[in-house]
Formats: structure tokens, sequence, C-alpha cells
């Protein structure tokens, strides 16, 4: 069935699918109703036969009054053979068919119309056609004013069945809700190539102890074939709720991997794929956005003619649904991700070196309104509006109406349009424009939410360079709305997309903006003065004396507030180029946030707690992180941190700022992440907005459950309180009892309701870091300053990574120079980020020892007798920090491995995070609190409080010389390699230089 029993209008050019081949049996049926007649020939269904002008044709006479025109190619050695039926009713459904079948010798030809044959013919030239493209209607002509519903081809009648509907050979896309069942055949990939993306979401709702499928794609059968299983997705049949995900790997026909279990009735994102990262292939699967697994798959390959299930005929289908399938071949290069962003007139998002020929623009829009006028929405160009051929690859824009107008450059036109029906108002509509190789010519296709518009061969495809990507364009207005989920394949196999690049840095906010409005402080002085002269006369004077106390104590108080929350600030006139700059969903003004205590400074300005009403969050993105707005009240009001700019920030102070907001808005939740809830990016005072940490930051954290031990060991009282011992467990079971219910975990403890602290905690602070940072990894940014410091620690002994202010995205053909806003973490940095200034995941990894170093000695300070520029020779030659005495070898060895000299050596985080799983599982006696506070590192000045040392400042002058490289691990080995074969190339010439002098 190419259209159900859900009427669709008939409109210009609306491409309903191809079949590969028809064949020379074979059934046509619909059900038409016109609802108008005029005069001229107008389009119903129209079979177009490979890339010529013969097809197989349903019209509307031009007499206007009602007949039928049906036209057969090729029929008894005639080029047409046309026939014209009786008129059929106006405003009435009539079901039309055309059929052809085998009547012993020869083939017969038949037209009926509702269930009476009109026409019937023998055809003594019966034959196969190949790329039948079917549409309703055509694009040449006049589209019938009318629906159509219940369109069905069968394909070969007695022997064979309609060849899978497929638009695009690479490309599978279920968007809607699909509830699975046993056996249901979602259609048939081409080519499944080397280089793919399989993804979806899962809602299950029962597990069962038997293996359910989910997903299934195949070649033929269940098992047996190389590509029967490339791949699969099953439940475990443990009824934990563990997926099992099947693919052909390095040989293996069933290589088979694990998941943690997923949550009944809630939605679990599932992405498998496998892309080429230098000359290799690697095998990934994500879950939740989250890399679990990764291996090179060095026998890859491509499969032709996969057929997909969900779920399939083989086993049970799993009781649940699954929605956003999409299977397709290339890269997939996320322009936006997942989280709604605002569509601003002239927002640049990035530029492709070049757009193949080949390609896929997938994306979902929310129209909030439709506005009178024209409005864009994306806009794909390589320079100007409508100029060039090429300015125009696609354009997507609104009318006031709703109606789309999708613009692109094909067959010599700059702007080759076509308009689509109205799409919803407030909901989101998923749009999809691609082009597709097709043997001798190139498919532009159009998809809204998955179903074939409009379709047209481009017989002037071309490659075109350095096409920016807005959303939306300068030259039209924005349409009122959001987008997510917006990304490309370009040329479907072998490119990428670029980094994206943000051209929109420059604001006006910049240019020495003064306040006008007179001191705040000055006015409560004069006004404080006067309130004193009118009541002198009538009060008391002790009383006059207790209002001046209080009023002053006050003053104290918030006078350091008033300073920066000035509220004439917040009026509209006053806003920084409020009318120009953009405001997305993360945006909160000022007047919001209720400023409370100072908590702490740093590089860019000063941190406070405030309070924000859960309303006002439940506007911005944060929203969207379903963990945060759990059980929490709309009407309610929380605590947050608030990071103001510091005044008199210069602009390099200010554009880092505006760095790391926007680099927190792209990161993502996690639960060991310091999440972003909001920002103040239009009104003064610039600030970000972040979740509040109860109990501050790791180091100070630590350092004051050291000093509560140590105070207990002189008056006397017995360690055993801070040792993991059985009495330990016994006393923590009763504490549990006491200040729990029944469903309360050991961890889920108020650290100020325990007031302890045991090993097994600092076993949990290292795995959560390192789950955080494996997070950070996996999204390719680099953090660059991880230190206990940065660690914040909330009330349930949950930590999370905070401070990206010297954060960076992993760019391998990028480098930039480092302004000096911020000391450098010298005795936190890898050797490689010292002596080259290079960057990456291997080198938070190094960072991730010293860090372990502060859990293990419970804040201590490391090399705390040696200087900066003394580390430096120490660390070239080989040395490393001693064990503390308080730490087991197994556990020394790991801080070792992450200060090791070769980058590659060091364990990944996924590897760390693994590691602490299996300490935790076992049980083991890794650390004890057995420590000697007279021990150096307890004595020496941490970081923030120690001064800069005399030479730091030539030192750090050295390498802030030195451009900075944020480099992915990938690209460290390529460089390797390419050393070692230098090398390897360098001392072979030498020994046969050498050979040959001895010989002779």
């Amino acid at each position: 069935s190419l259209v159900d029993q859900n009427p669709i209008s008939l409109v210009k050019g609306r491409f309903i699918a191809e079949i590969p081949q028809l064949d020379k049996e074979f059934f046509i049926s619909f059900d038409v109703n016109p609802t108008k007649f005029v005069a001229g020939r107008h389009s119903i269904v129209h079979f177009l036969i490979g890339s010529d002008s013969y097809a197989f044709s349903i019209w509307f006479h031009e007499d206007g009054d009602g007949k039928l025109l049906i036209y057969t190619p090729f029929m008894n050695y005639k080029g047409y053979m046309g026939y014209i039926t009786n008129s059929i009713g106006l405003n009435l459904w009539s079901n039309i068919k055309i059929c052809q079948f085998l009547q012993g010798a020869v083939y017969e030809y038949k037209i009926s119309i509702n269930e009476q044959v009109v026409y019937s013919n023998i055809n003594n030239q019966s034959q196969s056609f190949n790329n039948v493209k079917v549409y309703a209607s055509n694009p040449w002509s006049e589209a019938q004013d009318g629906m159509i519903k219940n369109l069905i081809v069968i394909n070969g009648i007695l022997n064979s069945s309609l060849e899978p509907i497929v638009v695009l050979p690479a490309v599978i896309s279920q968007r809607k809700e699909l509830i699975l069942n046993r056996g249901v055949f979602l259609g048939t990939v081409i080519v499944l190539m080397k280089g793919y993306t399989v993804s979806f979401n899962i809602k299950p709702l029962t597990y069962n102890k038997v293996l359910n499928n989910v997903v299934h794609l195949t070649l033929e059968n269940d098992f047996g074939a190389y590509g029967d299983r490339n791949l699969g997705v099953w439940f475990c049949e443990d009824g934990s709720g563990c997926l099992v995900i099947c693919a052909v790997v390095n040989g293996n026909a069933s290589y088979c991997i694990e998941t943690t279990p997923l949550i009944l009735n809630k939605w679990s994102s599932v992405k498998i794929y496998q892309s080429m990262q230098g000359e290799k292939y690697w095998f990934s699967v994500d879950l939740n956005g989250v890399n679990i697994h990764r291996v090179e798959n060095s026998d890859a390959k491509d499969f032709k003619n996969m057929k997909v299930y969900a779920s399939d005929p083989w086993y049970n289908a799993q009781n649940g649904s699954i929605t956003n399938l999409m299977i397709v071949n290339g890269k997939v290069d996320y322009i936006v991700n997942d989280i709604p962003t605002k569509i601003i007139k002239g927002k640049i998002f990035g530029v492709i070196p070049k757009l193949e020929k080949e390609f896929l623009i997938s994306l979902d829009v929310f129209p909030y309104m439709f506005d009178l006028g024209w409005h864009n929405l994306i806009h794909f160009t390589i320079g100007s509006d409508n100029d060039r051929y090429g300015d125009r690859v696609p354009s997507i824009s609104f009318f006031e109406n709703g109606n789309l107008q999708i613009a692109a450059s094909i067959n010599g036109y700059n702007s080759w349009y076509f308009n689509l029906e109205p799409i919803g108002v407030n909901q989101w509509t998923n749009i999809e424009v691609s082009q597709i190789y097709k043997g001798s010519f190139y498919l532009y296709t159009i998809r809204i939410n998955g179903n074939v518009i409009y379709s047209v061969n481009n017989n002037q495809s071309e490659c075109f360079e350095d096409v920016k990507i807005y959303a939306s364009d300068p030259w039209s207005e924005a349409q009122n709305g959001s987008i997510k989920s917006f990304f490309i394949i370009n040329g479907i196999s072998n490119s990428s997309i670029q980094p994206i690049v943000n051209f929109t840095k420059v604001m006006l906010f910049s240019q020495n903006s003064q306040d006008v409005s007179p001191s705040l402080s000055s006015v409560n002085n004069k006004l404080y003065i006067i309130i004193v002269a009118i009541l002198a006369p009538v009060l008391f004077f002790l009383t006059i004396s207790v209002v001046v106390v209080v009023l002053r104590i006050h003053r104290k108080k918030v006078k350091s507030l008033q300073s920066i929350w000035r509220p004439e600030i917040h009026k509209i006139e006053n806003c920084i180029g409020f009318d120009l700059l953009p405001k997305d969903d993360w945006e909160i003004f000022p007047e919001s946030i209720s400023l409370e205590n100072k908590i702490g400074e740093g590089a860019f300005g000063t941190v406070f707690v405030a309070k924000i009403s859960v309303k006002d969050i439940s506007k911005t993105g944060k929203a969207n992180h379903k963990s945060f707005m759990f059980d929490i009240k709309e009407d309610s009001v929380i605590n947050v941190a608030v990071k103001l700019l510091k005044d008199g920030a210069n602009q390099s102070e200010l554009d880092d700022f505006q760095e790391e907001i926007h680099l927190m808005k792209g990161i993502g939740y996690h639960k060991n992440i310091v999440n972003m809830i909001g920002c103040s990016t239009i009104k003064k005072p610039l600030c970000l907005i972040v979740e509040f940490m109860e109990n501050g930051d790791l180091l100070q954290f630590l350092r004051n459950k050291r000093s509560k031990l140590c105070t207990s060991k002189l008056n006397g009282e017995s360690a055993v309180n801070f040792m993991y011992t059985q009495s330990y467990q016994q006393t923590l079971e009763t504490t549990i009892s006491e200040n729990c219910t029944t469903e309360c975990m050991p961890y889920e403890i108020p650290l100020d309701k325990i007031g302890l602290i045991t090993p097994n905690d600092l076993i949990s602070f290292a795995w959560q870091v390192a789950a955080g940072m494996e997070f950070l990894s996996c999204n390719k940014l680099v953090h660059r300053d991880l230190a206990a410091r940065n660690i914040l620690v909330g009330a349930e002994k949950n930590l999370k990574i905070s401070d990206f202010g010297l954060t960076r995205r992993v760019n391998d053909e990028l480098n930039y120079m480092s302004n000096k806003n911020r000391r450098l973490p010298i005795k936190w940095m890898s050797v490689e980020a010292i002596f080259d200034q290079i960057f990456t995941a291997c080198s938070d990894v190094w960072s991730y020892g010293i860090l372990l170093f502060e859990i293990v000695t419970l804040g201590g300070t490391p090399y705390p007798s040696i200087n900066n520029r003394e580390l430096l020779t120490l660390l070239k030659s080989g040395y490393r920090m001693d064990r503390p005495e308080n730490c087991s070898e197994p556990m020394y060895d790991i801080m070792l491995h992450c200060w090791n000299e070769d980058p590659l050596q060091r364990p990944t985080f996924t590897e760390l995070r693994e590691r602490f799983d299996k300490i935790m599982s076992q049980g083991d006696s890794y650390l004890s609190f057995d420590i000697d506070e007279k021990n150096v590192y307890y004595n020496a000045a941490s970081f923030n409080s120690l001064p800069a040392e005399t030479d730091d400042v030539a030192l750090e002058e050295d390498i802030f010389q030195k451009p900075v490289y944020i480099k992915s691990v990938e690209e460290i080995k390529k460089s390797t390699e390419e050393k070692l074969s230098s090398l390897n190339e360098r001392y072979t010439n030498q020994l046969s230089t050498l050979c040959k002098e001895l010989c002779n």
C-alpha cells in the first residue's frame, strides 16, 4: 500500500514512491474523490518509467466534465494507448483499477471503474519497466482538485510481490511511534555501506525472560550468512532489561554486546554506527547520548538489499514501541542537536567546505505562529539570497498561512521552488531534503514527516564550495519558532561538515558602554539622611539608634550586591542592543534572579548563590532535561549558582566568558557535570546560571573531613569511626535506618546527617569523576583544568565537574593562541600540554591522576616542595610523585598509568570508570585513613591560595607564546605512527649505509 485509507490531497509533483521494477503482471488500484471539475487536463496518478517521458498515467479529461483519460505505454507496438471513460461523480469516492495478467500464452490488460470492467485488450508487447516513479500528481501538469486513498500496487500477481518501495537507497526513516509487532517489514536498504548510522528511541513496557526483538537488519534469515545480523537488537533473555546488540564485526557474523538495563515506561535513545576515522572503520554504540562501546572493524563491508524489520519474524516482539528510527549511510553531522534552538535572523551555524552532489538534510521545526509575510527557516547558500546557481541549496521558508516553500538550485534554475501544504503550528514537523544518485541522474526529493511530497530529476547537479548554513538567513524575516535535530549527511559515505563556526561573536555591548544612572548607593545615602532627619524629632534617641544599626547591618550585607544588581539597568531602554541581540531558549532576565551570598570568585568574575523560580526555569533549555524537573513543583523556588562577569572586564575576558556560556549550552545533560540552567546575555549584568552544589568544591570538602579526622585523633577518639570496618558498617546501617526511608540507598544519605566519610566514598568520588569525564570526552570536549578545586560536592555525596572556562572542543585542523586571563595549573598539566601545548582526552587523564592523588590524600597538595620550573625538569627526567602512605599499590598503579609519558599508553576514561566499577563491586581495601598529618603535602598551600612564584610569570609567558592544539586521540595516534614510520625509515637507511661501508 503506497497510500493507506487516510486520504491525501493531490499536489503537483507529489512523489509517492519508486518501484525498482514493475513486472509484466501487475495490479494497480486507488480511490479518487474529485472536488471540482475545470477545463484543461489535470493529473491524478502518474507512473513515470525511468528518466524518459513514457508513463502509465490517469487524468481528468480536458473537457472538464468528469471523464477520465487513462494512458498505457507500449500497448501492441504503439507508443501510447489512450482510453476515455464515462464521467465519474463529483465529491464522491470512485475506485479505479488497472491490471495486466497472464492468460495462457497472452497478457490481458483491463481497466475497471467501481468494479465494472470498462476496457479489456490483449497486449502482445508486454514488458517489464525499471525505476518507475509514482506521483500524485505529476510535476509538469496541473493537479486535479481532490484526494486519493488506498493506492495499492501488486507486482507480479502470481509469483512475486511488490519490490521494496524505497526513495533513497540509503535511508529508511520511521518518525512516528511504532508499536513493535512480530514480522513487521519496514522496507529494504538497497546498499548498507561500510559507514552507516542506525538510531532510534525505545520505550519498553514489560520485561520477559525470553529474547524479544526490537529491530533487525538482515540479508534474508535470522542467522547464517555473513550479514544476516548487521545488525539486530534484542532485549536480554534474563528479563533484566539489558539490550543485546549484534552486528558483523571482524569476521564474527554475530558480534554481540550487552548494555546496562533500560528503564521501563521511559524513552531511551540508541545509536549504532560505523564510521571511518583515519584509515580504519570503528563500530560504536551510544546509549542515551553516551558511548558505551567502540571497537575497530577490520572487516567492514557493504551489504546489498538489507531487509529491515521491527520486529523480525523469528523472535517474539518486545512489548513496547520505537520512534525516530533512522537508517542512513554515511556520517551524520549534527548542526543542532536535540535541544530546541530559537530561529534567529542572520544566525549562521557553520560553513560546509564542499557540499557534495549527494546529500541529505533533515530538521525538526516547531512554528509558534505564522506572521504576515515571508519568513525564512533555514538557508544553505554560497553567498547571497538568490543571485547565483548555488545560492539556494536549499532554502526553506514559510508563507503567512503556514505553507512551506522549498527552493533549490536545480536543472539550471537558481531557485527551482516547490510549494507545500501548511504544516501544524505549535507542533514538531520533520522536513527532509535529499539528492541521491540514481545511476544516470540525481533524484531530488522532499519529505515531510517521512512521507515523500515531491521528487524531480536534477540533470544539472553540482558540488558547491563554502556553503554557509543559516537559521535563518539575513535577507528575510525569521520564522517565529524553534528547530532541533538539524543534521546533514554530506556525500553519503565520504565527506562531512566542518566543525561549526560561530560568526556572531562580536556583540554590541563591547563598545565602552557607560552607566548613565546615578549610583544607587549615593541615592540610598541621601534617602537615609532624609529619613533620619524626619524621624529625629519624633522618635526617641534609642529607637533612632536601633534603626541606624539595623539599616547599617542590612546595607553592609547587600551593598556589594546592589552595585552589581542595579534595578535601573533592567529597564528595556538600558538593555544593550536588546532589539538586535538574539534571545534563545537559555535566556533568563536578571530580574528573575534574587542574589544572596557570595560563595566564590572565578577567573572572569564572582559567584553567588541565588534563588530563582522553577516557573522561570521551565521556559528555558534546562527544562528539556526531565531529570532536573522531576518532582519539583512549578511554583517552588530553588537555589542556583550565578557567575557574574566582573566589573571592568576587558574584551578578551568578555569573549572567554561568552565562549564558556556558548560551550555549556552544547554540552548536554549528565549527572556528574554541573549543568547549565540559563544565562543572561541580553541584559546587564552578563551572567551564567548553573546548578548549586551545597558542599562547595571537593578540595575544601576533603580537607574539612581530614581536619575532623585529625581532631578526633587528638581528642583521643578512636579512628575506627573513619575506617571502613565491620563496626563502622553497623554504625552506618543504624544511621541509615534513623535518617532514611526504606528506599534510600546508603550513598544517598545527606552528608550533614552522616557527618562521616569512608574509603568507599573516595572510590565512589573517583568513579563519579571518571563517569563525568567519559561523557565529556565522548562529546569531543577537553576540560584542560581537571582538579579537585573544580569538582563540586552536592548534599548526597554526588560530585559534578565544573569550571569550563578552559574547556574546548576537539579540532584536528585548528589551533589558537591562548589568552593569559588565568594562571596555568602546571602541576596538573601533562608533559605534552606543558611542553607542546597539545591538549587531548589523554592530557585530561593525566590531570585525573593528579586528582586521584588529591582524593586519596584527602586534599593533599601535589608536588608540595617543588616549584614549577624545577618540576618541568623533573617530569622530563621521568619523575613521578611517590605513593601516599594510605594508598594501596593497585590504586597507586592507576595513578602511574595516568602519568605515562606516552599519551596513548594512558587509560581512557571509559577504562577508568570500568576499573572503579570493578573495585567497588569487589569491596577490597584500596585506601585507609591511617594518615600522618605532618606529611609535607598536608601542609603546603593550595593552588588558589598560593601566590605565583617569581619565575612563574616568565615560564607562563613562554608557554603562552605557543599555539594551543586541541586534538583527538585518533590524530595523536596518526601523528605518532607517522613519526615512527619516519624514524624507522631513517634508521633503516642508516643501517643500510653502515652495512655497505662494512662490506667495502
